[in-house]
């Protein structure tokens, strides 16, 4: 469970793709470890005990615990836990993805918005105008804006001159 959080922090901080990828690995490399540690009983499960503890139980068929793991179930073991692990790492992967493509996204329509807001409380159409032009907003934000243009443009002649005057704003 740490490995996969850990992860899936560095997916959504948007770490370099070498942690992510140094983290799959190591984490392949344990469960492939853990595996083969659990059909051939090697002694890397016996690191855990101290000296003085026994690791024999009263009740189990085998000298020591943890028992020896069938190759079979050890597989599927395996094969398991690395589903999964490999599929969460894909969902949040495409999650994390989009998650930062939307906020590009946002950032970049609040930028324009601001722009066109000024340019269109200064009367200068044609730079908010050419602001929208090129803006990728949501199309009701582009519709709104291009209606209030078009209605500025239709009543700019009705209007004193007074409010084409650039004012300072101190």
């Amino acid at each position: 469970p740490f490995f996969v959080i850990l992860l899936d922090m560095c997916l959504v901080i948007r770490l370099p793709p070498r942690v992510h990828w140094s983290l799959v690995i190591g984490l392949l490399c344990y469960l492939a470890l853990q595996s083969c540690e659990s059909i051939a009983r090697f002694g890397l499960y016996d690191l855990s005990f101290l000296p003085s503890q026994t690791s024999r139980r009263d009740g189990v068929d085998c000298t020591t615990l943890p028992c020896k793991t069938p190759v079979p179930t050890a597989l599927g073991t395996f094969a398991g836990q690395v589903a999964i692990f490999l599929l969460d790492f894909y969902f949040t992967r495409k999650f994390a993805d989009g998650m930062h493509a939307e906020h590009q996204k946002m950032e970049a329509a609040i930028t324009a918005t601001e722009r066109i807001a000024l340019s269109l409380s200064h009367f200068d159409l044609i730079q908010a105008k050419e602001i929208l032009d090129t803006a990728l907003l949501s199309p009701p934000l582009d519709t709104a804006f291009r209606s209030i243009l078009s209605n500025l443009q239709m009543y700019r002649p009705y209007l004193p001159q007074s409010c084409f005057v650039q004012q300072d704003m101190e």
